[in-house]
């Protein structure tokens, strides 16, 4: 609709010479034309030369050369976009995006799942539901596909994007309203899980270099040895070409070792551009496409567990430039807190729908019941009335019986009862042997009664007056 010409056209009109002068729609933009402009460094102002070498001047072959054999000069020419904005762009075009069936346009959340087990990126797919495709949801690519032994890791998109505004609305504020905290939890949290990794390369660079300086000494004294005569030619080649793929090794190595360290110098710069990020939003209500690829770098979804209401699944969600940030737990955001506002609404209405719900049942069984017992008592219920009805009072009698019957037999058996004094006395009367227990009790139980008839003579004489003597 903008009539924007193609290239060829564009040159045509400016009067410069076209390759591809034949073309029948001059505002027909291809894929292939699109991409090659998507993946040119030069529109962020850097100036590449070499792109191509000649091998052979005679038959002017050529071939295009690696990246380090390039030339790249920075900030040579006027940038249009900036680095990070490029850097976006190509990791979006690194992974294939195909729309599925009866959809125009692939899902935007592709390329940024991957499988917390098998490391496979997730898929997006339509699942039929009903005889409706509704079902909207990501699966492992590596389970899809039989390239791995791994599960399913079903997970929702709208699953996926609520739980990821959530977060960039939780960084973000965060970031808003405390960003030299923020600063100095990220710049914490970097240096803890890198300084290891740092303080190993320096260690391996430095038993590098003294194994190259070594080298270097073995490489000297081999020549000398050469010379002398006292080591011979075919055995100077190969010690020479074996010292030298070590060295060429040890130097690449080095190499490595250093640009991980330079990029781990690197990283403490990002806190400002996520900053940068942040403040270039205004408005964070809803989940855009170009939020979406510029705040997030992956999500890492573990199996779920559970079923239905219960289900439970982890999601780890990785921000550009910070990583898995992760905001102190007594920040509570506006937005988490009108959430929750909802959520509790939400639950009463809920738990109050449920109630009259629940009291409609219990009128209406109630009802029920009342007329039915009316017709019962006035002898009008029809034969298959009083029959079912027959059956559910010897269904409910047979399950009394089992439910006391069960009852009693996780009951604790009752010791025996104690026999009286006054059966054990008649028991003794008659001559019959008592038990070592009861005959205790017995005794026991006249020794009392001996006391207490002492303590009441006793008690007696005491209260009687004194006698005079004349």
């Amino acid at each position: 609709t903008e009539k924007i010409p193609i290239p060829s056209e564009h040159w045509k009109r400016t009067g410069e010479p076209v390759r591809a002068a034949k073309y029948t729609d001059p505002y027909a933009w291809s894929a292939t034309t699109i991409g090659y402009i998507l993946k040119r460094p030069e529109y962020t102002g850097r100036k590449v030369l070499g792109k191509t070498v000649c091998e052979n001047y005679k038959t002017k072959s050529s071939r295009k050369t690696a990246p380090e054999e390039q030339y790249i000069f920075e900030g040579a020419i006027p940038a249009i976009v900036d680095v990070e904005t490029w850097q976006t762009v190509q990791k979006i075009r690194e992974t294939v995006r195909r729309a599925p069936k009866r959809q125009n346009a692939p899902n935007r959340l592709t390329g940024l799942l991957y499988c917390a087990d098998c490391g496979s990126k997730l898929t997006h797919r339509y699942n039929l539901v009903q005889g409706k495709w509704i079902e909207d949801a990501f699966t492992c690519s590596g389970y899809r596909h039989l390239i791995h032994d791994c599960t399913m890791h079903h997970i929702p998109t709208a699953k996926v994007e609520a739980a990821i505004l959530a977060v960039i609305q939780r960084v973000s504020w965060y970031v808003r309203h405390n960003e030299k905290e923020f600063t100095e939890r990220v710049r914490e949290a970097s240096d803890q899980n890198q300084e290891k990794t740092v303080k190993e390369c320096k260690q391996k660079i430095n038993k590098a270099q003294k194994r190259h300086k070594e080298l270097d000494g073995l490489v000297k004294k081999l020549y000398e040895g050469n010379a002398t005569g006292k080591i011979p030619d075919k055995h100077f080649t190969r010690l020479l070409n074996e010292y030298d793929e070590e060295q060429t090794g040890l130097e690449t190595s080095i190499a490595e070792w250093q640009r991980q360290i330079e990029s781990w110098n690197a990283d403490k710069l990002k806190t400002d551009q996520f900053i940068q990020l942040v403040k270039r939003y205004t408005d964070f209500s809803e989940l855009t496409t170009p939020m979406l690829n510029e705040f997030i770098e992956k999500v890492i979804v573990h199996e779920g567990e559970g079923r239905g209401n219960d289900r439970r699944q982890r999601i780890d969600i990785y921000l550009n430039f910070i990583g898995a940030f992760e905001v102190p737990e007594y920040i509570v955001t506006p937005a988490e807190v009108e959430e929750q506002r909802r959520q509790r609404e939400e639950q009463a209405a809920k738990e109050a729908r449920s109630k009259e719900l629940a009291k409609a049942r219990y009128e209406k069984r109630k009802a029920e019941k009342r007329e039915f017992t009316a017709r019962k008592k006035a002898g009008l219920l029809t034969p298959e009335e009083q029959e079912a009805e027959e059956k559910r009072l010897a269904h409910n009698r047979e399950w009394q019986k089992e439910w006391r019957e069960k009852r009693k037999s996780s009951e604790p058996e009752k010791p025996p009862k104690q026999k009286s004094i006054k059966e054990l006395m008649e028991i003794e009367k008659t001559g019959a042997d008592l038990t070592p227990e009861e005959a205790e009790r017995l005794a026991a139980y006249r020794r009392k009664k001996a006391d207490q008839q002492r303590a009441r003579r006793e008690g007696k004489k005491s209260n009687q007056p004194k006698r005079k003597v004349s």
